[in-house]
């Protein structure tokens, strides 16, 4: 029903995604996974970007608690949607996804399924699947060499760092050489551009005055 009501309206569907991706991420923080299902191996079923309900059951022959079941129905409709969109998406759609990464997933440090949300937008194949593709590796190039004047606190330079190797590391074959290339081509040519030097002072001095 809601993801109904964001298909047949673009102007709630901002502020609908936002708040599933936040219920889906404080249902995933609350999932408490075994030690021993902590392998690496067992995140390899992931890498073909599996449905949440079919991880869980490859995942353990437990009884799925009530958190597990509840963010598996949320998260298959939140993929089928995102599925969807991701065909006929546009570069807005791209930059709102873009956008609830930054301010909801990124900041959070212990989700166990959430964290693969980015590369099952990147998997799609398509112009708006590259487009987030070097937008997000952009992002967190940038929050890791910090070009501009203001420096990112360290920790957050460590979790980017530890996001960008996570992708880079998959087997998959979603990241290619090329796109990590041009995406730091992209953030070297900002930081040589006297006229984003600039914006990035203004912007700067704005947040010291507004504090």
């Amino acid at each position: 029903m809601v993801f109904q009501i964001a298909r047949a309206s673009p102007i709630s569907e901002e502020k609908i995604l936002e708040a599933v991706v936040d219920k889906l991420c404080q249902l995933d923080v609350d999932i408490k996974q075994p030690k021993a299902h902590r392998k690496c191996d067992t995140f390899s079923s992931l890498s073909r970007i599996q449905q949440m309900t079919d991880y869980i059951r490859d995942l353990t022959l437990k009884t799925p608690s009530h958190s597990e079941s509840k963010m598996g129905l949320l998260f298959d409709l939140l993929l089928g949607y995102l599925k969807d969109r991701m065909a006929t998406a546009d570069h807005d759609f791209v930059t709102l996804m873009l956008s609830i990464f930054e301010r909801k997933l990124f900041p959070l440090h212990k989700v166990n399924f959430m964290q693969y949300l980015p590369l099952f937008l990147m998997s799609h194949g398509n112009d708006q699947a590259r487009i987030f593709t070097e937008k997000l590796l952009s992002l967190l190039i940038h929050k890791i060499f910090n070009p501009q004047r203001k420096p990112e606190h360290l920790s957050i330079r460590q979790h980017a760092w530890n996001y960008l190797a996570s992708l880079l590391a998959r087997e998959n074959g979603i990241i290619k050489t090329t796109t990590v290339l041009k995406c730091l081509q992209i953030v070297i040519a900002k930081q040589d551009d006297p006229e984003e030097t600039l914006k990035a002072d203004r912007a700067d001095s704005m947040s010291s005055s507004s504090s």
